[in-house]
């Protein structure tokens, strides 16, 4: 009988935001890994043309590194010196630089990142960003430090739900 070997068997891990709501000032996700949840998804909404610092990021597949420069990056390793490895950075986004996945609660904290948390409030805000960053921080800069790939699949809800009958 043969045994089943998953991607991460193989080194490759992949993380998804899916999008399931598109409001005037914000987009909210769920942060899953396979079937598993792991937190909320916090994002400007989307705008076209693009705002800059305004406006959430393409659908698609963005490979994950840790950026260690840069003003966030010298706050975050100030703040967690034990945990710290460099900024959870989603690489070659079409329109956008530095995006980042980090702390925060409202759309005001995101400029274009992606903000996580461990709950969302009635008003659509995060609830404990903190505990949900640490949480999905300390499994994905595991993986990449040990040499293994890390994609991050953002999507939308209602775009996997158009099909043709």
């Amino acid at each position: 009988m043969k045994s089943k070997i998953s991607l991460e068997d193989v080194g490759y891990y992949l993380i998804t935001v899916l999008r399931y709501d598109h409001g005037d000032d914000r987009t909210l996700g769920l942060v899953m890994r396979g079937a598993d949840h792991i937190c909320y998804s916090l994002e400007d909404p989307y705008n076209y043309p693009k705002i800059p610092g305004r406006t959430c990021i393409p659908t698609g597949k963005y490979r994950l590194a840790l950026r260690t420069e840069g003003s966030l990056h010298a706050k975050y390793a100030k703040r967690f010196p034990a945990l710290h490895r460099g900024m959870l950075h989603l690489q070659h986004v079409p329109g956008f630089s530095y995006v980042y996945i980090h702390i925060g609660n409202t759309p005001e904290d995101t400029e274009g990142c992606i903000l996580v948390g461990a709950g969302v409030s009635g008003n659509g805000n995060l609830l404990d960003s903190t505990t949900a960053y640490l949480q999905l921080y300390t499994m994905v800069s595991n993986w990449i430090v040990q040499g293994n790939v890390v994609d991050v699949l953002v999507s939308d809800y209602a775009e996997m739900m158009k099909f043709e009958i």
